[in-house]
């Protein structure tokens, strides 16, 4: 009798269980069907910059537009200000490891000074869509 309990209760157990990951697996597939596809590019793709303005007119320094190949343009958001960026001729990315670049944590923006390089936190990067009016002319050809 009591064999036949135990074997009651572990076959309810494994039925709780694989109700269990199904629930799981329907919910990740819904998760990853709602989730955003990564965008990511190399850092040897990037053929130039461009500081964006704010609502003022001025050149922000809290942002960048990193143009990559002939279309793409991700926006990149720094940690805090970058003062050396308003007037940079040119920029360096610093990749935090081997690959691509897909989020903040993956790469640094470096502005050369004269005297010492400015490093500046990335803390989001997102690509822009076509549509948007930040983008590239090219990405609305």
């Amino acid at each position: 009798m009591k064999q036949a309990a135990f074997s009651i209760t572990a076959m309810a157990s494994a039925l709780a269980l694989a109700g269990c990951a199904e629930v799981r697996a329907a919910g990740g597939d819904r998760e990853a069907a709602e989730a955003p596809e990564r965008q990511c590019f190399f850092a040897r793709q990037v053929t130039g910059f461009r500081s964006p303005e704010d609502a003022e007119g001025r050149r922000d320094e809290t942002r960048v537009l990193i143009e990559v190949g002939a279309r793409d343009t991700y926006e990149f958001e720094l940690l805090r200000r970058c003062p050396g960026l308003r007037h940079a001729r040119r920029i360096e990315l610093v990749r935090q490891g081997p690959g691509r670049i897909c989020d903040g944590l993956d790469v640094d923006l470096v502005v050369p000074e004269d005297i010492s390089p400015l490093r500046c936190p990335v803390t989001m990067v997102r690509k822009l869509p076509a549509e948007d009016p930040q983008a590239r002319a090219g990405a609305r050809d």
